[in-house]
């Protein structure tokens, strides 16, 4: 069975048709921890076995993490089911491990949620995720906000004001649930009242 070495040490693998366009690197020879990656010993502590080959190849990971381009490759393809079960997780491959920072590790994947957002294309509402629909500024906080929805949110709180009789402020200072349950009432055509919020509680 081929090998590597690792750590000073040699890793076995076989050699895994699993997607990608060049065969994974399957480690054999190690146990994997609770994520699916294979941990081993290499300079007095344990390091992921995939970071610790870049490590030796000559990178500074200093700020970075090691992802499996095999695995972003083939995630689209339907290949791997739950994430800590994902072979290419074991793979050594050095053309198929590469550098990378965590943002684009999370969204190389098609599994992470920040994945998901970024490809989303309409809101749960149905609005474009756009230019020209998104909010900016310093609320946004880096995610693409429907400002649409944010329009109509805003509207929508401004005539629960307007029937309720209060300042934003007192509108703030109402529990998260007697807003929810005044949304709510608002959105099914019931009428809203102090007597029908004033008695929940927070969730």
């Amino acid at each position: 069975m081929p090998s590597i070495s690792i750590g000073g040490r040699p890793v076995e693998y076989e050699l895994r048709n699993l997607g990608a366009a060049t065969p994974c690197h399957v480690i054999t020879s190690h146990s994997t921890n609770s994520r699916g990656y294979v941990q081993l010993w290499a300079q007095g502590r344990k390091t992921l076995a995939h970071r610790q080959l870049l490590i030796e190849r000559g990178y500074d990971l200093t700020g970075l993490q090691a992802g499996h381009a095999c695995a972003d490759e083939a995630h689209d393809r339907g290949w791997c089911g739950e994430q800590a079960k994902c072979l290419h997780r074991l793979c050594v491959n050095p053309d198929h491990v590469v550098p990378m920072t965590c943002r684009e590790n999370l969204l190389a994947s098609v599994r992470t949620v920040p994945s998901q957002r970024a490809r989303r294309t309409h809101c749960p509402k149905g609005h474009p995720l756009a230019s020209g629909n998104l909010r900016s500024g310093p609320l946004a906080e880096g995610r693409r906000c429907c400002l649409t929805c944010d329009h109509q949110r805003n509207a929508e709180t401004s005539t629960l004001r307007a029937v309720l009789g209060v300042s934003w402020r007192e509108w703030r200072s109402l529990r998260p649930a007697q807003r929810a349950e005044a949304r709510r009432l608002h959105r099914a055509g019931q009428p809203v009242s102090w007597v029908a919020i004033s008695g929940l509680v927070a969730a």
